[in-house]
């Protein structure tokens, strides 16, 4: 089965990487550093289309990740969010004929009291929502595709990162004894990196499954199903519900609530009973689970310093775009 994942060294790809050594990997290196996996590993950019169309006929499916992510670091350079996030997925669907996996966001969903579910009307606030929607469409247009939009990934993976609100609080909770939260009612789906990377090698190797089985004009009358937009979402929880739970695991820690406004303007939960549907697929990881995670990883002393802009996005890319 010859799979690629397109941004495998990231913080998703990452894990899907270590979950997957039998499948490839291509990337830019940005985050080099942290990575010495042992997957056949291409060195390449998302915009070398050159290099691209001489090797995605080698594959079968392609994990598409590659992407500038997060609403600050898509603004430090709009164009370059553009090319990065949407333009190079138009090129991919218009040059490959395989089944592709990608990764969306559930930012496309905005600000909305509702319970959400993938029919719910989107309203993106930002570049990196908008961009990602606009990649959906291209998508459903054009491709064999199974989209996941997901919530606020969590927990420890191979490139680490801190600017994400359950690693975040509990890194300040335990280096700096106390956590900041801005008003606090907000809502967000939770789901662990490690729920990403299972349901993405499900939905590969049933998509696959699904391919061969067909050739061999086998019955698959569900297999239609897998093609589309899933919400991939775990706990939803309010802000403060996060800070609380990282207490309860470091119960010296302060939770500061403050009023004052703050440029994220999100506010959503979601249903991912479609998911759990279609791939028979629940998340086997809690918040609870990733704080512990995050703490283990820091007070084994891996990782020494979590407010490094390495492990901060915006902050990384600031000084490379």
């Amino acid at each position: 089965m010859n799979v690629l994942i397109v941004g495998g060294f990231g913080y998703i790809g990452g894990q899907i990487a270590k979950d997957n050594p039998d499948w490839d990997v291509y990337d830019n290196l940005l985050y080099e550093k942290y990575f010495y996996l042992p997957n056949n590993f291409i060195s390449g950019d998302v915009r070398d289309t050159e290099k691209l169309s001489k090797i995605l006929p080698n594959y079968e499916a392609v994990i598409w990740l590659a992407a500038i992510v997060g609403d600050g670091a898509c603004t430090l350079n709009p164009l370059l969010t553009k090319e990065v996030n949407e333009y190079s997925v138009k090129w991919l669907v218009d040059n490959y004929e395989g089944k592709i996996i990608f990764m969306s966001t559930c930012s496309v969903y905005g600000a909305s009291d509702e319970f959400l579910t993938e029919e719910s009307e989107v309203n993106p606030l930002s570049l990196y929502a908008l961009t990602k929607l606009n990649s959906e469409q291209i998508l459903l247009n054009n491709s064999d595709c199974t989209i996941f939009r997901l919530g606020t990934v969590f927990g420890c993976s191979l490139r680490p990162r801190f600017d994400l609100v359950v690693n975040i609080f509990t890194a300040n909770a335990y280096t700096k004894g106390e956590m900041t939260v801005f008003g606090g009612e907000q809502w967000r789906p939770n789901i662990h990196v490690k729920d990403v990377a299972r349901i993405v090698g499900s939905a590969t190797d049933f998509s696959l499954y699904r391919k061969h089985a067909q050739i061999e004009k086998l019955f698959l009358p569900e297999s239609h199903k897998m093609f589309g937009v899933f919400n991939l979402g775990g706990e939803n929880l309010r802000i403060v519900d996060i800070a609380n739970i990282v207490k309860e695991n470091v119960p010296e820690a302060t939770i500061n609530i403050t009023e004052s406004p703050f440029e994220d303007n999100r506010n959503y939960k979601v249903d991912s009973g479609k998911l759990d549907e279609v791939f028979a697929f629940k998340p086997k990881f809690t918040v609870d689970d990733g704080v512990k995670d995050i703490l283990e990883l820091l007070e084994s002393g891996r990782v020494k310093n979590p407010f490094d802009v390495s492990f901060h996005n915006s902050n990384f890319l600031s000084g490379v775009v």
